[in-house]
Order: structure tokens, then C-alpha cells, then sequence
């Protein structure tokens, strides 16, 4: 159904992103219950919908919503489950912040049953000549240590020199980590 110039509804419909390549289906689809597109908002609404990779089913929502152009935008992503022998089951909930065009954050809540509830945090900036991120993988009270854990990293690469000049074609690359305790990497590979 067609609302008005820049909003359109179906009912158990199939969306895509993905350009069509010949005769094959893509590889990605949306198979929506009932789906709400505003163009003007750059939004699409999904209700009842599954995910399916080469149309096999991912992840299920009972409600979600999504850029409609390749624009990013603020939001929860999908969780991520962890097992291991040293922190459990770990479950994880990213929440992505689209700061600016530039810049953006994703902040991640977790869960695990031997260490208690943490937090990782990443924020990344992209401009002409470097790109970046600083990140903080934090345990405030990690129940198997007793005492607050955390990792703070960095990473930037860019270009030296402007237009011209002897250091045109000169790269850089600089990382960094830091670490609350020597058993970090033991802890957490």
C-alpha cells in the first residue's frame, strides 16, 4: 500500500538492500509479517521478521527497524553469546550511537556468570588523513579476581604530509593496550 509520496506499508514482505546480480535471489533478505517504509525518515519498520543468510534464518525480532539507504543509524544490534571456562556464559547487547557522519560509539552491556556484569566501550573517528578508535573492555567488580579488571586500548593510522612535500606518501600506524593485571590475557584471550 502506497500512503502517500514517501511512505508505503506490505504485508508478509520480503526486503532486501542487497543489489540484484542476475537470475539469484540475494543473499541477504528481510522476511517480514507486515513491513512500514518511510523514505522521508530513511526508516524502515519490520514486524514479525526473520533474517535469513542464503535463506536460512538468523535472527528473529518481533519488532525492528533499519536504515533504508546505506546511512547509518543509532540502535540496538543483534547479541552475542559467549561460553567459555574462565568467565562462563557471557551474554552481550551492543548498543551502536551514530555520533556524527565521522563518528560513532558502540556500547556494549554484558553479562557473565563467574565475573558479573561489565562493559566494553568503543568510540571511532574517521577523518581525511587518519582513522581511529579508543576503546575500555571493563569488569568494575569481577567476581572470580575480586577486585576491578579492565583493558584500555588505541589504534590510530593515517597519512603524514599534505599535498606535496617530502612526507606525501609517508604512512603511519600507532596501537596500544593496557591492561589492569598480568592475568588479563589469560582471562581474557
Amino acid at each position: 500500500d502506497f500512503l502517500d509520496s514517501t511512505r508505503a506499508s506490505a504485508t508478509n514482505a520480503r526486503y532486501t538492500s542487497c543489489p540484484r546480480d542476475g537470475p539469484d535471489a540475494p543473499d541477504w533478505i528481510l522476511s517480514t509479517r507486515r513491513l512500514h517504509l518511510d523514505f522521508a525518515a530513511n526508516e524502515g519498520v519490520a514486524e514479525g521478521a526473520v533474517l535469513r543468510f542464503l535463506d536460512v534464518p538468523i535472527l528473529a525480532f518481533p519488532r525492528m527497524s533499519f536504515p533504508i539507504t546505506d546511512q547509518r543509524k543509532s540502535g540496538w544490534l543483534p547479541p552475542s553469546l559467549k561460553l567459555d571456562s574462565r568467565s562462563g556464559f557471557e551474554v552481550a547487547v551492543p548498543y551502536y550511537w551514530n555520533i556524527a557522519p565521522h563518528r560513532d560509539a558502540t556500547i556494549t552491556p554484558k553479562l557473565a556468570t563467574r565475573r558479573g556484569p561489565g562493559v566494553d566501550l568503543e568510540f571511532r573517528y574517521l577523518e581525511p588523513s587518519f582513522t581511529g578508535l579508543v576503546g575500555l573492555d571493563a569488569w568494575p567488580n569481577d567476581l572470580t579476581s575480586g577486585r576491578s579488571r579492565w583493558a584500555l586500548r588505541y589504534a590510530q593510522e593515517g597519512a603524514l604530509g599534505s599535498a606535496g612535500g617530502w612526507l606525501q606518501d609517508t604512512r603511519y600506524e600507532i596501537k596500544g593496550v593496557r591492561v589492569s593485571d598480568d592475568d588479563w590475557w589469560k582471562d581474557f584471550p
